[in-house]
């Protein structure tokens, strides 16, 4: 019967440096399969909120977050996120006068025998602001000639009446001194004048009051007719 030979010092020695060597190149291929790229995940970058805290966010994920910020940005820069425009003023001298105040726009319309027409507009700037104001002439047809007027500021793209005045026989109106008043002419018959020629005409002049906000009566006078 073969017996078994007892383990020497050398043969131990065989057995550790057969276990280092292993552990050696095991340390050997990790080394290598991470130096290769592995499974090791991306480092996170740190990123600031508005509301002055810290949040990571991976770093695979920061280069797309830049790169929109620049596009975004680009965007605007290219005018693609624009405000949309506000719509210009309407400027008085384009109102439609005839529209506003019923009349027709000229003494040829068949409307014009009823409602009159629009003899003239003048533009001035009655109120002392620096900004025109319409004084609008509506005719009447027939032989007191008639005269209907308005005066019209503009506010907010609209017309907005300030002054009115209706059946001024033989009327006529005209600039005062500018830049606050204007004068009405209105004729005035005694118990003999016939109807198409009085005797006496009266001139009242009207001025724009700031503080009462309203055009005031400030002078009269009657004179002969010419």
């Amino acid at each position: 019967m073969k017996s078994t030979r007892p383990a020497t010092r050398k043969d131990k020695y065989i057995i550790i440096a057969t276990v280092i060597a292993i552990f050696i190149v095991a340390g050997l291929i990790v080394i290598f399969l991470r130096a290769c790229g592995g499974d090791k995940p991306a480092p996170a970058a740190l990123t600031s909120s508005g509301s002055g805290s810290v949040s990571t966010v991976p770093a695979a994920y920061a280069g797309h977050t830049a790169e929109s910020t620049q596009t975004e940005t680009a965007e605007i820069d290219s005018g693609i996120q624009t405000a949309t425009p506000s719509p210009p003023s309407v400027g008085i001298h384009s109102i439609d006068w005839p529209g506003i105040t019923g009349a027709a726009a000229s003494s040829a319309s068949p409307s014009a025998v009823d409602y009159g027409f629009v003899e003239s507009v003048i533009y001035a700037d009655l109120m002392g602001d620096g900004q025109e104001d319409a004084l609008v002439l509506v005719r009447q047809q027939g032989s007191g000639a008639y005269l209907d007027y308005y005066i019209y500021d503009l506010e907010a793209g609209a017309p907005v009446m300030l002054f009115e005045r209706q059946g001024v026989s033989h009327g006529e109106v005209k600039l005062g001194n500018l830049p606050l008043s204007f004068e009405e002419t209105e004729a005035v018959y005694s118990p003999n004048d016939p109807n198409c020629c009085p005797g006496n005409l009266r001139k009242t002049v009207y001025t724009w009051s700031a503080s009462a906000k309203v055009f005031v009566e400030t002078t009269m006078e009657t004179v002969p007719a010419p």
